[in-house]
């Protein structure tokens, strides 16, 4: 056995059992582990499109809006896309902080998680 560092030693006597709870099942833990880890990796593709989905907006939205200014000279933001597109973005970026509360996969609130006492 490798040498263990103290947060380790203090782990492994609060949580390892030497013969198992009753009804511990290896399989149904590596089940649990694999669908963990597959629904995270979900998640994260799930992430990342949505983030290059909304850097691809963004800025095509400062691309134009800065080739309009060359060509116009200064010109508020406000002018350039109006104030109804102004605000579908600020309703966007909104929606986005509220949806990011809630996990899009189970639709729980607060993941739920499992400590051994």
């Amino acid at each position: 056995m490798k040498k263990l560092t103290r947060e380790e030693k203090e782990d492994y006597k609060k949580y390892f059992v030497e013969g198992g709870e009753k009804g511990f099942s290896p399989a149904r833990n590596k089940y649990i582990v694999e669908k963990t880890i597959a629904k995270t990796d979900k998640l994260r593709i799930l992430k990342n499109k949505e983030w290059v989905e909304g850097l691809r907006e963004r800025a095509d939205a400062v691309d134009t809006y800065l080739r309009s200014r060359i060509a116009q000279g200064s010109t508020p933001v406000e002018h350039y896309f109006g104030k109804k597109w102004l605000a579908y973005l600020r309703g966007q970026k909104i929606m986005k902080v509220i949806k990011s509360k809630v996990d899009p996969l189970t639709k729980q609130k607060e993941p739920t998680l499992y400590l051994p006492k």
